[in-house]
């Protein structure tokens, strides 16, 4: 994470600020993913939040990129608080993880619990299943 950050103010993959961030986001998840395939790393707290938090921080560059060049919005609005606030919000908790490498959210109990459960269609009535005569 480190090196992504420090290599996207080195490294212009876009003329666009934004778009340049959000590249390097979208790179450091696939590095992330592609180091935990290869690895065979086990589940380790801090990557949910790592992959969560880059995730989410891409959406945020990316919308406000679309904003400000494409748009070509110039007036503050709601966006520029919530990407200014969750920018820095996400860097603190991704950093948190890393640091501690605890479930501080729960995120992991949360996947853990997703994966665990097999999910029925609601129009599926198991009264009406068919019987084999």
């Amino acid at each position: 994470m480190m090196v992504s950050y420090f290599l996207s103010g080195i490294f212009n993959l876009s003329i666009y600020i934004y778009l340049n961030w959000f590249y390097f986001d979208l790179l450091t998840i696939t590095t992330v993913l592609a180091w935990i395939y290869v690895a065979k790393i086990g589940s380790c707290s801090a990557i949910y939040y790592i992959v969560l938090g880059l995730f989410s921080n891409a959406l945020l560059m990316l919308s406000i990129f679309v904003d400000i060049v494409v748009i070509e919005n110039r007036t503050p609005w709601a966006l520029w608080s919530i990407y200014s606030f969750g920018v820095n919000t996400i860097d603190m908790m991704m950093l948190i993880a890393l640091i501690t490498n605890r479930d501080f959210l729960l995120l992991h109990k949360l996947c853990r619990f997703v994966k665990g459960k097999k999910f029925k269609p609601w129009f599926i009535d198991e009264s009406e299943k068919p019987t084999n005569a």
